[in-house]
């Protein structure tokens, strides 16, 4: 069997699989590379399959752990970006005084997912090909079709609108 036959026969399992436990076209494509990549390598390294069976078992455990290393990946990167979220944080200062108004500037802040909704569709569609994804400027360009400076200027003006709509606690947004 050619490897493009193999491709052929499994690149459905394998894409439906990682589309079911991921939940993202997008990603589950990505993994589905991953997985023939890895086939690819395993056959180089002059690997042989006992039978189809083990074949089949084969792409089903690489699949499933390519989606663990996916989600791993994306938590450690979450963790990071949260970790960097929290150093940015303003200090309270000790002598501060009115905690009722440092509680009320708590209650008013708004979650990623209300900002993100007070957002223009192409505000968010950059914001979150560029964090959720981690694509770069250069694949957001090609996916929505646009150059490079138009991403970068995009994705300026939407970290901008993010920031106001998040110091405005929601109010006063257009």
């Amino acid at each position: 069997m050619t490897e493009a036959d193999v491709y052929y026969k499994y690149k459905n399992k394998v894409y439906g699989l990682a589309l079911t436990l991921v939940k993202n076209d997008f990603d589950a494509k990505d993994i589905t590379s991953d997985v023939f990549e890895k086939y690819l390598k395993f056959v180089k390294a002059k690997n042989t399959f006992k039978n189809a069976e083990h074949m089949e078992r084969w792409f089903v455990t690489v699949t499933r752990n390519t989606v663990t290393d996916f989600f791993r990946a994306r938590k450690n990167k979450m963790e990071n970006e949260i970790e960097d979220d929290i150093n940015d944080l303003e200090v309270i200062p000790e002598d501060y005084d009115d905690k009722n108004d440092f509680v009320h500037n708590l209650e008013r802040r708004l979650s990623h997912e209300e900002v993100m909704e007070k957002l223009s569709p192409r505000y968010r569609e950059v914001l979150i090909y560029f964090f959720d994804f981690g694509y770069s400027i250069k694949e957001i360009s090609i996916i929505m079709n646009e150059s490079e400076s138009n991403i970068k200027t995009l994705l300026f003006r939407a970290k901008k609108k993010y920031k106001e709509i998040v110091e405005s606690g929601g109010e006063n947004d257009d």
